[in-house]
């Protein structure tokens, strides 16, 4: 299963995206500039990618705000 997340992170809380890094199912973390503040790219057995998706929820100061999956052709 591959999911990208584009999330809202509040000013002062740009750290969460090293906590973010580390959670199984990441391979892909990054600051953009735009209506959103990060991308997060997930690649993963579906169980393990609901689990850090749900961890990112979590979060403080950290919205998801699209989550786009990826749709087998």
């Amino acid at each position: 299963m591959n999911v990208i997340l584009l999330l809202k992170v509040k000013a002062g809380r740009e750290e969460v995206l090293s906590e973010i890094r580390r959670l199984p199912g990441v391979v892909e973390c990054n600051m953009v500039f735009g209506i959103y503040d990060a991308v997060v790219v997930l690649e993963g057995e579906e169980r393990k990618v609901r689990e850090a998706i749900d961890s990112i929820r979590e979060l403080p100061g950290v919205r998801i705000r699209e989550e786009l999956r990826e749709r087998p052709l």
